[in-house]
């Protein structure tokens, strides 16, 4: 599985994707994300590894900054704004797998 940042240039099929996807989690609606993608975190997976394949998978978090009640040491927080899955693929098992790839 190939996993890389998305990109704003990529929205077209982003979209493409998203009106196919058969799991969407959405905490923003669709006109945010190019400006969600464009200055947070936005991650694509694509089933194989030469990243020319169809995107199979989205998650996009949203830093928040850091509340003055963590210590100074915690990390930032990230919400998950949106979260989409292709069709005859997992939710729990791929979106699992690239939060955890992308936490290392």
């Amino acid at each position: 599985m190939k996993i890389s940042r998305a990109t704003v240039d990529q929205w077209t099929e982003i979209e493409q994707f998203l009106s196919n996807a058969r799991h969407v989690y959405a905490d923003a609606g669709r006109e945010d994300l190019p400006d969600l993608i464009r200055s947070h975190i936005a991650i694509l997976g694509r089933p194989g590894d030469s990243g020319r394949e169809p995107i199979c998978a989205l998650l996009i978090f949203q830093r928040e900054p850091r509340p003055t009640t963590l210590p100074a040491n915690a990390p930032d927080r990230e919400v998950l704004r949106y979260a989409a899955v292709a069709p005859g693929r997992s939710p729990v098992t791929d979106a699992v797998s690239y939060t955890h790839l992308r936490a290392h």
